[in-house]
């Protein structure tokens, strides 16, 4: 079992986050619609481009499990992730009152805006929340398994909501919406902790690994462009183009794991670069929290205004150059928000207190379950 932070996936983290602001840019922006009267070369182009980043929530996912499945829940970090959505959901939600035209104070988007996991206004923050509150009692059951139950319970898993549920695509009779779910998490943290605990760092094929993620996106878009071809001469319509999109589909899982192995196999050796990805990784998801803030993440869109390169070759390494922009932007407001956090001590004192919650609640429960 390795005991030594893995820097490479930290990096992955980064590489993921960037491939969600990419995939935004994209989807939300409308670059690349679907069009079933005329397929451009560019529609082409950006729907063999598009696939690449469909792994970045399950490697994000797998991230989490890889290092939680040792460790020990500590509500401090619940909290202050708690903490760091509401200041940007709160904070981005009144300067857009304040500056956005259009943009008008209510006492329901104000509230909206402080319950932010709650009303699922970021549906991977609220899945990832729930997944953190209940990792302890995962991990007892993985490590109440031994290697051959804990390989069966990941392939009955993997069967039921990943084949299965693609096999039968126009029925979620598993409830796994796509997933987008607490549920699909819980699964995913369970491969993870699989690897962590059974699968060498360097596997046998372990060159493998990124020719596999190439291939499987590969295989996502032809789908899409066979769908595109032969669906409407036997339903009168275009259908099944989305067939491996989702996130739990039977290519999107394969995808992720090799990516995944294929970053945690790599060895980062330059001091350089594992200081900036050290720098970098603990600050990546307030571009999410930033970018897909609801009150801005139009007007983001606008002023990015890739859509005006969507019929030029320029538009990928503009959305690239874009990409990088709002990811570094974002990360530089998060560390002067830590640095205001501790001059304040802010931190020191929400450590404090979930420290002293977390401390009497286990000597109550421990007391609770001795003889008397």
């Amino acid at each position: 079992m390795e005991q030594k932070r893995n820097n490479s996936l930290d990096l992955l983290r980064i590489v993921c986050m960037m491939m969600v602001v990419c995939n935004h840019l994209i989807s939300w922006g409308g670059l690349f619609p679907d069009d079933k009267i005329s397929m451009t070369p560019m529609w082409f182009a950006g729907n063999i481009f598009f696939p690449f980043l469909l792994p970045s929530v399950n490697c994000f996912v797998l991230i989490s499990g890889y290092f939680l499945c040792t460790a020990k829940f500590k509500l401090k970090k619940l909290v202050s992730l708690w903490i760091q959505a509401v200041t940007y959901s709160v904070g981005i939600y009144l300067l857009a009152c304040l500056f956005q035209e259009g943009s008008t104070f209510s006492l329901i988007g104000s509230i909206k805006s402080f319950l932010v996991i709650t009303l699922d206004r970021y549906w991977f923050l609220t899945a990832y929340v729930l997944l953190y509150a209940v990792f302890p009692f995962l991990n007892y059951a993985i490590h109440a398994m031994d290697k051959k139950t804990h390989a069966l319970c990941c392939i009955v898993l993997v069967g039921i909501f990943s084949v299965l549920a693609n096999l039968v695509y126009i029925s979620d009779f598993s409830n796994i919406y796509g997933g987008y779910s607490f549920l699909w998490f819980c699964i995913v943290y369970i491969l993870a902790a699989y690897i962590r605990l059974y699968v060498p760092t360097r596997v046998k094929h372990q060159k493998w690994m990124f020719p596999i993620y190439v291939l499987c996106a590969l295989i996502i878009c032809g789908e899409k462009f066979l769908a595109y071809i032969i669906t409407p001469h036997i339903f009168g319509t275009v259908k099944l183009e989305g067939l491996f999109y989702s996130y739990n589909s039977i290519i999107a899982v394969p995808m992720a794991l090799s990516l995944f192995q294929g970053f945690r196999g790599l060895d980062i050796r330059s001091n350089a670069c594992n200081k900036l990805i050290s720098f970098f990784a603990p600050l990546t998801l307030t571009a999410y929290l930033i970018h897909g803030h609801p009150s801005i993440s139009d007007s983001l869109l606008a002023a990015v205004g890739a859509k005006a390169y969507s019929d030029s070759v320029l538009v990928f390494p503009y959305l690239i150059l874009a990409t990088i922009v709002i990811f570094s932007a974002s990360c530089i407001v998060e560390w002067f928000r830590k640095k205001l956090f501790r001059i304040f001590r802010i931190d020191a004192l929400i450590d404090r207190i979930c420290d002293d919650i977390q401390n009497k609640v286990t000597l109550l429960l421990t007391e609770k379950g001795s003889p008397s």
